[in-house]
């Protein structure tokens, strides 16, 4: 480069003695650095699977600010769903920080249960927090179930005192056992099921209407896209007159469960574990008998 700045031709400051040679080293050597790195890389990335989601700069850049939780923020959205960023305290004045909350895109914050500690390998308190999110959203979930079912249709109160996303799960997993239990005890019970998804819906319609913060008002309208599409099955139901939770016109709906302190979603034969992975608020699109299939 020195001699190309000296004498810009590309002929004569290529065919020096020895370039050649130098320029297949440096090339060689550079391939056997990169092979290094990748390798680097993906043993990380076996370490903790969500730098799958990334590219190798930004975790480059992760891994270079492992003592420096804060320079990690920006790309939790990348590694988790609706995580935006968490809430850091010092633990102590010389001690490493810990996180306490998590805050999703829409800015509804959801506090641990205790606080996580980020420090050492990066990839390892990132697992803490992942561990911790799923126990998080798990034990929400348990509690919003908890009170929904003390709290009848007039569900305002329990609304506002939970996340989103575990009143979502909570109020599938009721309306779930409701409906089955009428279909294996008495299917006449439908038609009550049936009221009370009508008498929800009103009290949600009453809520809307009152001056709502704007996170309230993204739980009421994801909630009641989820209520309508309830009280739909249940209409089909009635209307063809379905009296075994065996038939497949109940078989085929999404079926939420709370079996052995695990969430469980079942349709038709399939059975799948929900993950407990944070969602916080994003927008629901109306379910329709297309989108349902």
């Amino acid at each position: 480069m020195t001699i190309l700045s000296q004498s810009p031709n590309a002929f004569r400051a290529t065919h020096l003695e020895g370039v050649d040679k130098e320029l297949q080293y440096m090339n060689s050597n550079l391939e056997e650095i990169q092979k290094s790195l990748e390798m680097y890389l993906e043993n990380k990335r076996r370490q903790f699977p969500r730098f799958y989601f990334i590219s190798n700069d930004d975790l480059l850049e992760i891994l270079g600010q492992s003592k420096n939780p804060p320079a990690v923020m920006p790309h939790m959205k990348k590694l988790f769903d609706n995580i935006k960023t968490l809430t850091l305290t010092k633990t102590t004045a010389n001690g490493p920080m810990a996180a306490t909350e998590m805050r999703s895109n829409e800015d509804e914050v959801v506090p641990f249960d205790g606080q996580v500690i980020l420090d050492g390998q990066v990839e390892k308190w990132l697992r803490d927090v992942e561990n911790k999110m799923k126990e998080v959203v798990k034990r929400k979930v348990l509690a919003c179930r908890h009170d929904l079912s003390n709290c009848g249709t007039k569900r305002e109160k329990w609304l506002k005192s939970h996340p989103g996303q575990a009143c979502i799960t909570a109020s599938q997993i009721q309306w779930t056992e409701e409906v089955q239990k009428s279909l294996r005890d008495n299917v006449l019970k439908l038609k009550t099921d049936r009221k009370k998804q009508h008498l929800v819906l009103r009290n949600f319609t009453d809520m809307i209407k009152k001056n709502l913060t704007r996170l309230e008002r993204i739980k009421l309208v994801s909630l009641v896209t989820i209520e309508i599409h309830a009280r739909d099955v249940i209409n089909d139901l009635i209307k063809n007159q379905i009296k075994s939770e065996s038939s497949f016109e109940w078989q085929q709906q999404l079926r939420f469960y709370w079996r052995k302190d695990e969430i469980i979603i079942e349709q038709a034969i399939g059975r799948f574990w929900y993950g407990c992975e944070y969602l916080g608020n994003s927008g629901r699109l109306v379910i329709t008998p297309l989108t349902d299939r």
